[in-house]
């Protein structure tokens, strides 16, 4: 076998390092970008189905042993009141059958509390102390001020800057493979321990 001159193989090797670390820069950037995707995408699902994952959550609390036959919010939000003034009380929502509790949502310097009572006699069945430290709201209020404020600007300008060098580094590696992809010519490999590398086809 021949080998290269003297100067080629500098040449490879100063290459082979530039690949080397260009390929670190993608992969680091890459868990960087996809862990911050990662906990948008998961707190943004939490805020589409947050009612139904509480419905799930405190199902013991608001179901019923037996179907009411009403429902009489005045035999109620008496007591409520009496037991918590000068608190913002709000009922997130109404019973949607009769063998659901009404809750009431107690608010008062930044602490959540829920109170499920019966539909018709307004008699108290379970409480939730501490609403506010719920995993759901946990998430909502990641979700909504992860984003907000000068650390939320910051956050943003990393993760643009995180995502466009991702796409010039993804590029410059990929490049011999970025058309077959989007012709959808490239298979993928799964012989080596590096999954899901591209492989040529034709």
């Amino acid at each position: 076998m021949r080998k290269l001159p003297v100067g080629n193989r500098i040449q490879t090797k100063i290459l082979k390092k530039r690949v080397k670390r260009t390929f670190s820069i993608h992969h680091w950037l890459g868990l960087l970008a996809g862990i911050f995707l990662l906990i948008s995408s998961i707190t943004g699902s939490v805020l589409v189905f947050h009612h139904e994952i509480d419905h799930a959550q405190f199902a013991s609390h608001s179901t019923l042993e037996a179907p009411a036959a009403g429902l009489r919010i005045d035999n109620s939000i008496k007591r409520i009141l009496q037991a918590y003034p000068g608190s913002d009380i709000r009922v997130p929502e109404l019973p949607k059958g009769p063998n659901q509790a009404l809750k009431y949502e107690i608010r008062k310097d930044g602490i959540r509390k829920w109170i499920f009572v019966h539909p018709q006699t307004g008699k108290a069945l379970a409480t939730v102390a501490r609403a506010d430290k719920r995993l759901v709201h946990v998430l909502l209020d990641l979700h909504y001020n992860l984003l907000s404020g000068t650390p939320g600007k910051i956050l943003v300008l990393l993760g643009g800057l995180s995502l466009i060098v991702l796409s010039i580094t993804g590029s410059i590696l990929y490049r011999r493979s970025i058309w077959k992809v989007l012709s959808f010519r490239q298979r993928v490999s799964f012989k080596s321990s590096r999954s899901f590398s591209p492989v040529c086809t034709g």
